[in-house]
C-alpha cells in the first residue's frame, strides 16, 4: 500500500464532495464548541484538581441533617464534632477546620471589608505556599489566649495599605480589636476557597457539645483509604457522638466528598446534569458523523468494489476510507476548538460578575482553552474519527464484489442498507427528542428564574452591605439603633438621597430557610410545605422600594422589640398554605433555627411576590417578611433611593455614604456599593450562566437533529427510488406511494415520543427528586414544543424527498442518483 498515493487520492475525492465534507466538518464543529465549554464549566466549578502537593486527596467534610436528607453549610461543624473526627479517625492524614466570614478593617478614614478566613495552621499547610513578606501561621498562633494576628492577601495589601513594605509587625484594627500583621501571601493565593486575608482559628475541647462557633471541615486522606471507606468512618463516630449527646447530634450524618465539591453543592445536580449532556451531544455527533460517512461510503461502493476487483486488498480500502474521515474529523476539531475558545472568553464577564470582579471567584477555576481541554478534544477527535470512520469503512470494504459489479448493484444497496438507515434514524430520532426535551426544560426552568420584573424600576436605587459583627453590636438594640441613625444621616447629608432603608433580601432573592407552621400546628420536618423563605425588612421598606400590598397594613412604628411579633406574607403562602378567607390577623409559628426555637406571629398584610420563582422539590416557595424593628439581623442591605439625576455619580455616592457611615462608627463597614438594577442582575449572573450553558447544549442539539434525522430520512428515500419506479410502473398510484413512506414517518415520531419522551420524563423526575428543583412546571410545554419541531422535521424529511421522486416518470425514477 502506498500511502502517499492514498492521501493525494483521498485529498482529491475530498475536493469533489465540498458541500457533503463542508457539512460534516460543521457537524463535528458544532459538537466540539458545545461540548467542550460544557466540559471545561463544569471540570473547574466542580471537578477540578488541586495545584498542590495531595491536591488530588484534598477531601471536604459535608455534615446532612437526617431527617430531610439535605446538607447542611459548610460552617456547620462545632468543636466537640471535630475533635471527635480528628482523634478518632484514621483514614485522613490531615483533618482541620477554616472558618469563613467577613472581616472589616478600620484603619482608614472609614471601615472596609474583606473575604476573610480563620484557619488551622495545618490547614493552611497543606497549600504548601511560602509569603512574600514575613511568615504564615504557626500552631501557636491558635493557642487560647494567644495575641492576635492575621495574615494579609497581596491585593489587600497593595490596595488597603498601599503595598508599605514595612507592613509586618504593624498592628491593624480588625473587627474593633488590634491583630498584628505577620505577612502578605503571594498574588492569586486565595486558598482554601477565595479569602483575602487569613486569622487563626482557635478550638477548645473545654466548649460544650452543640454550642460555640460553626465551621468548615477538610483535610487529606491518607492514601490507605477511599473516599468510601472515609465516609464510613465517618458515619460510625458521628453515630458514636449521637448516641453520646442524642440533644445536639441526634438528626446529624457526615460524609466524605472531593472539596471542590464543596464550592458547587448548591447547584451539583446542574452540574452532573450539564456533564451529562456534553456526553450525550458528542454521542450525538458521533452518531450524525457515522451515519453521514456511511451514506458517502455507500456511494462509493462501486468505485470500492472496482479498485477490490483489481487487486485492492479489504486493509487498503479500510485506510482509504478513514484518512478520507480523518481529514474531515481534523478540520471539524480544529474549527469547534476554536469556536470553544472563544464561547468560554464570552463566558468569563459572567463570571466575573457572578463573583465580585472576581474576589469571590474560587482559586482553581480558570476558564479557558489548556493543554487538558485540547487532550480532550484531540480524544474525542480520535474516539469520533475511530467510532465513525471505522463504521463506515468496515461496511464499506465488506461488500461483496460480485452483487456491487452486478447491474442491480443500485437496488442491492438499498436493500443491504435499508435495515440499518432505518435503525439509525430510529436511534437518532429517539435519543435527539431525549435531550431536546431534557435541557429545554432546564433552559425554561431556569429562564423563569431569571425573571425579574423589578430590574428595570430600580434604576434610581443603590444598594449597599452593612455588616455590625464589631465589638459592641452583639444584641439587637444597638444594631438597630445604628441602622436607623444612618438612615436619618444619608436623608440629611446627602442632597440626592431621598429615601433609604434596610432588608435582608433584595428584590430577587431568595431569603434565609425558615420553618412555618398555621394556626397552632407543631412545626415538623414531615409537612412538606414548613419550609419558606424569611426576610427582615426595615419598617418603612416596602413604602422606600414604591411595592403595593394586596391586603392589611404595613409595617409601622408601632412594630418594635417591644409589640407583638407581626408578619407580612406574599400572596404565594396564601396558596401554599390554602388561605380560603383573608389571613389578617391570623397567627403563625415561626422558627429561624432547625426547630430550636418556635416563636408566635400575627400576620398584618399580603403583598405580591417580589422577584423571581423559587423552587424546593416541586413547590414554588412563599416569603415571610419580618420586621427588622423587632427582630434586628446583624448583616443586611442598605438600599438608597436617589433623585432621578443622580444614578450617574455613583463614585461620588459610594463615597458619601461611606463617610457618612464612618462619621457614626469607623469600625463598621459599608461596602459593595451600586446600582440596585445592578446588584440585582448580578445575583442572577449564576442563572444566566446555566441559561447559556443549557441554550447552547438545546441549540447544539437541535441543529445536529435537523441535520441527522433530515439527512438520514431524505437518503433513505432517495436509496429507495428504484423501488418507487417500480411500484409506479406496475400501477401503485403517487399517493400511495407518499403514505409508505409517511407512515414510516409517523412510526418515527411515535417511538421518539414513547421511548425519547418516556425517558426525558424520567429523567426530570429523577433530576428534580435529585435538585428540588421545579422541573415539571415547564416540563409540558416543552414537551409539546419538541414534540411538534420533531414532528415537522420528520415530516418533511419523509414528504419532500418522496414528493421530488414520484414527480419523475417511472423510467426515470429506475435511473435515478
Amino acid at each position: 500500500m502506498n500511502l502517499s498515493y492514498e492521501l493525494n487520492f483521498t485529498l482529491r475525492v475530498l475536493r469533489k464532495k465540498l458541500g457533503f465534507n463542508a457539512l460534516c466538518i460543521l457537524v463535528i464543529a458544532l459538537g466540539i464548541a458545545v461540548s467542550i465549554p460544557l466540559y471545561s464549566l463544569v471540570r473547574n466549578m466542580a471537578y477540578a484538581s488541586l495545584p498542590f502537593p495531595d491536591g488530588e486527596r484534598m477531601i471536604s467534610l459535608v455534615q446532612v441533617d437526617a431527617r430531610t436528607n439535605s446538607e447542611l453549610a459548610r460552617n456547620s461543624f462545632d468543636s466537640a464534632q471535630y475533635l471527635s473526627l480528628k482523634e478518632g479517625s484514621s483514614s485522613f492524614d490531615v483533618l482541620g477546620a477554616y472558618f469563613e466570614a467577613g472581616v472589616t478593617f478600620s484603619d482608614g478614614d472609614y471601615a472596609e471589608r474583606f473575604y476573610g478566613v480563620e484557619i488551622t495552621a495545618e490547614t493552611l499547610e497543606l497549600a504548601a505556599t511560602v509569603p512574600v513578606l514575613g511568615r504564615s501561621l504557626l500552631p501557636s498562633d491558635q493557642l487560647p489566649g494567644a495575641e492576635p494576628v492575621i495574615l494579609l492577601g497581596y491585593d489587600v495589601w497593595q490596595n488597603y495599605y498601599g503595598g508599605a513594605t514595612d507592613i509586618v509587625g504593624k498592628v491593624s484594627r480588625v473587627e474593633g480589636v488590634p491583630n498584628t500583621i505577620i505577612g502578605v501571601m503571594p498574588p492569586g493565593f486565595k486558598y482554601p476557597m477565595a479569602f483575602e486575608v487569613w486569622q487563626p482559628l482557635t478550638i477548645s475541647s473545654a466548649i460544650e457539645p452543640g454550642v460555640g462557633k460553626k465551621f468548615a471541615i477538610m483535610g487529606v486522606l491518607s492514601e490507605e483509604a477511599s473516599r468510601r471507606t472515609a465516609t464510613n468512618e465517618v458515619q460510625i463516630l458521628m453515630e458514636q457522638l449521637a448516641a453520646r449527646y442524642p440533644q445536639e447530634y441526634g438528626d446529624k450524618l457526615a460524609k466524605v466528598s472531593p472539596f471542590t465539591h464543596s464550592a458547587a453543592s448548591d447547584a451539583f445536580a446542574i452540574f452532573n446534569t450539564v456533564g451529562g449532556l456534553a456526553i450525550s451531544i458528542f454521542l450525538l455527533v458521533c452518531l450524525n458523523v457515522a451515519n453521514l460517512l456511511t451514506m458517502r461510503a455507500n456511494e462509493r461502493i462501486e468505485e470500492l468494489a472496482i479498485r477490490s476487483a483489481v487487486g485492492a486488498g479489504r486493509l487498503g480500502l479500510i485506510v482509504n476510507v478513514l484518512l478520507e474521515s480523518l481529514f474531515i474529523c481534523l478540520i471539524g476539531t480544529v474549527l469547534g476548538v476554536v469556536t470553544a475558545s472563544v464561547i468560554i472568553d464570552s463566558l468569563y464577564p459572567f463570571m466575573l460578575n457572578l463573583s465580585e470582579g472576581g474576589r469571590t471567584l474560587p482559586f482553581w477555576i480558570d476558564l479557558r482553552i489548556d493543554i487538558e481541554a485540547i487532550f480532550v478534544s484531540l480524544l474525542l477527535m480520535f474516539s469520533l474519527w475511530f467510532i465513525s470512520g471505522s463504521l463506515a469503512a468496515w461496511r464499506a470494504s465488506g461488500q461483496n464484489i460480485g452483487v456491487m459489479l452486478g447491474s442491480d448493484s443500485k437496488g442491492a444497496t438499498a436493500l443491504r442498507t435499508g435495515k440499518f438507515t432505518r435503525g439509525m434514524v430510529l436511534f437518532q430520532a429517539v435519543f435527539s427528542f431525549f435531550l431536546l426535551v431534557v435541557a429545554g426544560t432546564f433552559v425554561f426552568f431556569l429562564q423563569k428564574s431569571y425573571q425579574n420584573e423589578y430590574v428595570d424600576e430600580v434604576e434610581n436605587y443603590v444598594s449597599a452591605t452593612i455588616s455590625l459583627a464589631a465589638p459592641g453590636y452583639e444584641d439587637a438594640v444597638p444594631r438597630e439603633q445604628y441602622r436607623q441613625e444612618l438612615k436619618l444621616r444619608l436623608i440629611e447629608s446627602i442632597d440626592q438621597v431621598q429615601a433609604a432603608s434596610f432588608t435582608t433580601g433584595l428584590p430577587g432573592d431568595s431569603g434565609r430557610r425558615i420553618r412555618v407552621a398555621t394556626d397552632g400546628e407543631i412545626i415538623t420536618d414531615e409537612r412538606p410545605l414548613a419550609r419558606q423563605y424569611g426576610i427582615w425588612v426595615d419598617n418603612d421598606y416596602f413604602q422606600t422600594m414604591g411595592f403595593d400590598l394586596l391586603q392589611g397594613r404595613f409595617f409601622d412604628v408601632g412594630d418594635n422589640m417591644q409589640s407583638d411579633s407581626v408578619v407580612i406574607v406574599d400572596d404565594v403562602f396564601l396558596s401554599q398554605f390554602q388561605y380560603e378567607e383573608s389571613p389578617i390577623g391570623r397567627q403563625i409559628q415561626l422558627s429561624i433555627d432547625n426547630g430550636e426555637t418556635v416563636t408566635s406571629a400575627r400576620i398584618i398584610g399580603v403583598i405580591a411576590r417580589i422577584g423571581n420563582e423559587r423552587a424546593n422539590n416541586g413547590d414554588s416557595l412563599s416569603t415571610v417578611y419580618i420586621s427588622s424593628q423587632q427582630q434586628s439581623p446583624p448583616a443586611s442591605y442598605l438600599v438608597v433611593k436617589l433623585n432621578s439625576d443622580s444614578a450617574s455619580s455613583l463614585s461620588n455616592i459610594e463615597r458619601q455614604i461611606k463617610g457618612v457611615g464612618g462619621s457614626i462608627d469607623r469600625e463598621i463597614s459599608i461596602n459593595l456599593v451600586k446600582l440596585l438594577s445592578e446588584e440585582v442582575k448580578e445575583d442572577n449572573s449564576e442563572i444566566s450562566i446555566f441559561i447559556s450553558m443549557f441554550g447552547g447544549a438545546t441549540f447544539g442539539v437541535l441543529i445536529l437533529a435537523i441535520v441527522g434525522i433530515y439527512g438520514l430520512i431524505s437518503r433513505s428515500v432517495f436509496a429507495r427510488a428504484n423501488e418507487m419506479g417500480i411500484r409506479r410502473a406496475v400501477g401503485s398510484s403517487n399517493l400511495a406511494i407518499v403514505k409508505i413512506f409517511l407512515g414510516q414517518g409517523l412510526f418515527y415520531i411515535a417511538a421518539a415520543v414513547i421511548v425519547g419522551g418516556g425517558g426525558a420524563i424520567l429523567a426530570v423526575n429523577l433530576i428534580q427528586s435529585l435538585s428540588g428543583f421545579d422541573l415539571y412546571s415547564s416540563l409540558f410545554g416543552v414537551f409539546v414544543s419538541v414534540l411538534a419541531v420533531v414532528s415537522v422535521l420528520i415530516g418533511c424529511a419523509s414528504y419532500m424527498p418522496v414528493r421530488k421522486v414520484v414527480a419523475l416518470e417511472p423510467g426515470e425514477a429506475l435511473h435515478y442518483e
